[in-house]
């Protein structure tokens, strides 16, 4: 229990209206209530809590209520003995007929012990709280003096701060309006140096576009360069000296173009020939194992044939078969030697026969031992040789196509013109031709790249 709250106590008489009692053994001004004399300090506080909840559940008007001071009289057994004799002397039948009361005549009644030690408790209480009072109206005094310390001295410091900021605003102001002044001059020359930057821009972009036409030419050029380097011999330097009439760039054409045929035809001729090469060796193989089994059956033969049956002419005549069979074997073992090694044999069959046997096996390992890689390499190869020829082949029968078709057409124009009665004959005409412009470089490079194509090699498919 706090001091403040013990002077409260004390001084509402333990608030609740009833009787103190003194504790004997403790200090007397300390009160104890009858319902709290058991009162744990657990108990205490949750009561204490629960007030303090209702209180704050409570209207305003119902706080006011409670915050009463109530100041009720004493009641001890001598006050409640003396307040009944005079309450009894009262309602006597005397005293109801007298209705005048001296004050003078009235002497009062000596206090008893207990009533002065209250009375001087009661005193001193409320001296305690003058002190107490009084020690707070001076702390209170000194808060206000130094509050308004405090609010002068900032008075004073806000108004050195206000003519600082002012002094401040001064300079900002006077740097403000030479910065915008230079401002208005920066805009100017800005807006100068724009118009000059446009110009240059625009003059910029229009030599941007003559030099990306010259490169376009110059690309152009470059590249027909190259493709008259092919023509001019090393021993020429001046590519113009030697091209100076556009004869000269299509006879090397046509002669580059008679070389090529004539390549395509002797590569076609070779391609013929082993193709015919290829051919007879697969029907000399063919029939070498045709043979084998002949051989292999005529073996059977001779083995199964029974003993009984010999003749000295069967055996003759069989003789000569076998001996047939065996130069006509020998001979085709030699012819197969010879298509494979080139040269004529001069060893026996059976050792050709190992010969060759021993060149494909190994001719097999070599197989076996190339790489994929070089497998489609050379069917790549192939291919791609095997579609020139098919494009040459259809090259050369379009050309023969056209030129049927010029020939049928020539002799058509050369016929004499039918002349009939009331007919006019009809003008004849050529074909229009819709020529498509090209606009891009792509497009011009690879139009460009289609004519040399043409040019070298026909047109194509």
């Amino acid at each position: 229990m706090d001091e403040l709250e013990m002077i409260l106590r004390l001084t509402d008489i333990s608030a609740d209206g009833e009787a103190v009692e003194y504790n004997r053994s403790g200090n007397p001004f300390i009160t104890v209530s009858r319902d709290t004399k058991t009162e744990t300090r657990e108990r205490r506080n949750n009561r204490l809590t629960r007030e303090q909840l209702e209180k704050s559940q409570q209207t305003l008007e119902e706080r006011s209520e409670l915050c009463r001071r109530r100041v009720p009289c004493l009641t001890t057994p001598a006050t409640t003995a003396h307040q009944s004799r005079v309450a009894s002397r009262a309602r006597s039948p005397a005293n109801e007929l007298d209705n005048t009361y001296d004050v003078s005549q009235h002497r009062g009644r000596t206090k008893t012990m207990n009533e002065k030690m209250y009375q001087t408790r009661q005193i001193y209480l409320t001296q305690l709280l003058i002190n107490k009072k009084q020690a707070d109206i001076q702390r209170l005094q000194r808060i206000q003096n130094n509050t308004e310390y405090n609010t002068r001295k900032a008075e004073q410091d806000v108004s050195d701060e206000a003519n600082e900021l002012k002094n401040s605003m001064n300079v900002l102001q006077a740097a403000l309006s030479k910065s915008r002044k230079i401002a208005a001059e920066n805009e100017v020359q800005y807006s100068t140096l724009k118009k000059e930057l446009l110009q240059l821009q625009a003059n910029f972009n229009a030599k941007s576009s003559i030099i990306s036409k010259n490169e376009e030419i110059l690309e152009q050029y470059q590249e027909y360069e190259k493709f008259l380097k092919l023509f001019v011999p090393e021993t020429v330097d001046d590519i113009f000296s030697y091209f100076h009439h556009p004869s000269v760039l299509i006879e090397e054409m046509e002669l580059l173009q008679d070389e090529t045929l004539s390549l395509v035809k002797c590569y076609s001729h070779y391609m013929q020939a082993q193709n015919a090469i290829n051919e007879k060796t697969q029907k000399k193989a063919e029939q070498q194992d045709i043979e084998e089994q002949l051989i292999e059956a005529s073996e059977v033969r001779t083995k199964l044939a029974p003993l009984e049956d010999y003749t000295p002419r069967a055996a003759a005549k069989q003789n000569n078969s076998l001996d047939q069979e065996l130069n006509r074997l020998t001979n085709l073992i030699s012819d197969t030697y010879k298509m494979c090694f080139g040269n004529a044999p001069s060893m026996s069959p059976i050792a050709m026969l190992e010969k060759i046997e021993t060149n494909l096996e190994n001719m097999m390992k070599i197989e076996e031992t190339v790489s994929s890689e070089i497998l489609l390499e050379i069917k790549t190869k192939k291919d791609e040789e095997r579609k020139l020829k098919e494009r040459l082949d259809g090259q050369e029968k379009r050309r023969l196509e056209q030129l049927r078709k010029y020939e049928q057409a020539l002799q058509r124009a050369n016929k004499a013109i039918p002349r009939h009665d009331k007919r006019f004959p009809k003008e004849r005409m050529l074909p229009g031709t819709r020529v498509q412009k090209v606009d891009t470089k792509s497009e011009r490079l690879a139009a460009l790249r289609k004519k040399e194509d043409e040019l070298l090699y026909g047109p194509s498919d």
